[in-house]
């Protein structure tokens, strides 16, 4: 009867929103600006989300045991919601005010996220003109899930009549339409959001420019031509084989790409040569009594060899270098990182990679005038406010004399996001691909950040630093003993 559909109605609403009640009290009792932003998001998300995509939660809750630990009920609903705020809350969650049985419910929505049925993926790969006769071997059984896509490990016999071990890659069916629903959704509560009293004290960074970043990102993603281009580069680019030293050992560390193809007559699929190992925590987990700073080293290494590449090299960067996308397999006479997951890349020009270097210089030396021309020079007009002016001289005082501590390129990026910077979209991606490196060295335990690194990489780069330091206007000859002096700390 009508009366009987609109109590179920009122009741697949009311369940929901009990349920994230509960975890926004649980998330509330930290008391800190973090916890209660991701607290808003989440209550006004699921308030505004289709009745559909309510019907779909309650039904996969029904799956796991009624007395379930809560946060096996929050990791259910995350996983059953859009794609773009699982990712915004990976990317929130990463904070160390959240607390940590909610980061990890974030982390493991890397490896836990909702797989498309068997069914599903058949009828896929068969309206790209294939059969799954084709494949000598298809796991029905997903290698890897996403929030945007899907693997499968399989075997094809190739031209020549060699086997080949692959990795099958795709879209998950329906994900530009659950991208679009998400982003109509989130961009209205972030404007909300923004503008809440309760939140405006904190000087938190816009949510709004936050979910505009997120959705060009996952946008560009759809294009899985430009993937399989971009990681192929990358195959050249980050091929590398490095000495590394230990605990009074030595072995080669190998990064590798693994090399790709499209798959199809639509070209939704795409094949990936298949590679071994694990995330590179897990896979030294078993080494760490015997050397307990090879993951230190590892990570490193690998921060090293991105940054040198994206400030000294090429520009090329991956944006999102979280142990998801990283595969490392332990040997005696090698050590093979694979470098996974080319969805999400940037490439920065000569001037804004020198802006980059500029920027973080007068960052260190709280050089006013450096860092008003270089953020200026990153942003999309290529022009800031007078306003904006003052307000980074008064901060840049506020540090001198210690009213405020020293800031890192990061929150000065998002201090500036927050003044309204309009801060140029590849320059937005390095900063996350930056933040994934921050994340890669605190999970190693090294005591160096990424400025640390640039730092010592400026030292093996000093034709072009000193090329750099010359033709630079804004620095005098009474910055330069300053100047030398933080360049050559290690």
């Amino acid at each position: 009867s009508r009366s009987s559909k609109q109590n179920l109605k009122e009741f697949i609403t009311d369940y929901v929103e009990q349920k994230v009640n509960q975890m926004i009290q649980k998330l509330n009792q930290n008391e800190n600006p973090q916890t209660l932003i991701i607290g808003k998001l989440l209550k006004a998300y699921y308030a505004k989300l289709p009745q559909n995509q309510k019907i779909e939660i309650i039904y996969q809750l029904s799956k796991i045991p009624i007395n379930s630990n809560p946060m096996d009920v929050f990791l259910v609903m995350i996983q059953n919601s859009g794609p773009q705020i699982q990712k915004l809350i990976q990317i929130m969650g990463r904070s160390s005010n959240i607390p940590a049985e909610f980061q990890d419910v974030f982390q493991k929505l890397e490896s836990q996220v909702k797989p498309v049925p068997w069914h599903e993926v058949q009828a896929l790969i068969e309206s790209e003109g294939l059969k799954i006769s084709d494949f000598d071997y298809l796991q029905h059984k997903p290698l890897g899930v996403g929030t945007m896509a899907q693997t499968q490990r399989a075997q094809m016999t190739d031209d020549h009549g060699i086997r080949q071990n692959l990795v099958i890659r795709f879209l998950k069916p329906g994900i530009a339409e659950l991208l679009k629903m998400d982003y109509d959704i989130l961009k209205v509560i972030a404007r909300d959001i923004d503008a809440d009293p309760e939140l405006k004290k904190y000087s938190l960074p816009s949510l709004a420019d936050l979910v505009d970043d997120l959705n060009q990102s996952v946008v560009e993603e759809l294009n899985l031509e430009r993937t399989i281009s971009d990681q192929n580069g990358a195959q050249k680019i980050y091929a590398k084989a490095e000495i590394v030293a230990f605990n009074k050992q030595k072995n080669l560390l190998q990064f590798n790409v693994p090399k790709t193809y499209s798959l199809g007559k639509n070209k939704k699929l795409m094949a990936q040569e298949l590679v071994f190992g694990q995330k590179p925590s897990k896979e030294l987990a078993q080494y760490k009594e015997l050397y307990p700073d090879l993951y230190k080293v590892i990570a490193e290494k690998t921060a090293e060899f991105w940054l040198s590449e994206a400030f000294f090299k090429s520009g090329f960067f991956h944006a999102d270098l979280h142990q998801g996308n990283l595969m490392l397999h332990m040997t005696d006479p090698v050590i093979r990182l694979h470098i996974l997951d080319f969805g999400m890349t940037g490439r920065l020009n000569q001037n804004q990679r020198d802006s980059a270097i500029l920027l973080g210089l007068g960052i260190k030396l709280n050089h006013a005038e450096l860092i008003v021309k270089h953020l200026t020079q990153l942003t999309k007009s290529q022009s800031v406010s007078a306003d904006f002016r003052d307000k980074v001289l008064k901060r840049v005082r506020q540090i001198k004399t210690k009213e405020i501590p020293g800031q890192s390129l990061s929150s000065w990026i998002t201090w500036s996001l927050d003044q309204g910077a309009d801060l140029n979209y590849e320059f937005l991606k390095l900063n996350r691909g930056l933040t994934a490196i921050e994340v890669l060295l605190t999970d190693a335990k090294s005591p160096l950040s990424f400025v640390d690194i640039l730092q010592s990489l400026t030292l093996k780069n000093k034709i072009y630093m000193s090329d750099l330091v010359l033709k630079e206007k804004d620095l005098k000859l009474k910055d330069l003993p300053e100047m030398l002096s933080v360049l050559k700390q290690q």
